[in-house]
This record gives structure tokens, sequence and C-alpha cells, in this order.
């Protein structure tokens, strides 16, 4: 891959390939594995911290509200 990944892990890294080579796009996988980090900080087990899922979505050129709007997790987002 030619883009920068230095905001994912090694299992962040393996999840993107996996999205990218079922076809999605770059965004649509990028988004797809933010999507995933948030989980893994806000949900029950959460094993990261969100602070640290800020920061490395920060990395990324992702926002929480971007991740969850795109993901449909923003319930107060709709109009």
């Amino acid at each position: 891959m030619t883009e920068n990944h230095t905001w994912l892990d090694e299992d962040g890294r393996r999840l993107l390939e996996s999205y990218l080579a079922i076809g999605c796009t770059t965004h649509e996988a990028r988004i797809a594995v933010a999507g995933d980090l948030l989980q893994r900080a806000t949900g029950p087990g959460a094993d990261l911290d969100e602070a640290e899922v800020r920061r490395r979505l920060d990395l990324a050129g992702l926002d929480v509200d971007e991740v969850r709007d795109a993901l449909g997790l923003r319930f107060d987002a709709a109009s």
C-alpha cells in the first residue's frame, strides 16, 4: 500500500487490508477500521483508551463525528 497507515497497529493494518481486498475504497476501509477502533474504546469490554483512539483518528485525518456519521452511529445527527 502506498498510503501511510502509521495510525494503525498491526491488527488494524490487517483489518484495513481485508476491507481493501473485498473491494472497499481506501476511504471506506479507513472509516470501517476507525469504527472498529471506536467500538473497542467505547463498547462493552472496551480494551482501548478513548483518548488514544481520538489521537489515532487525528493522525489519520479523521474525527469521531465524521466516522460516526459515515457509519450511521450519530443518532442526534438526523434532522
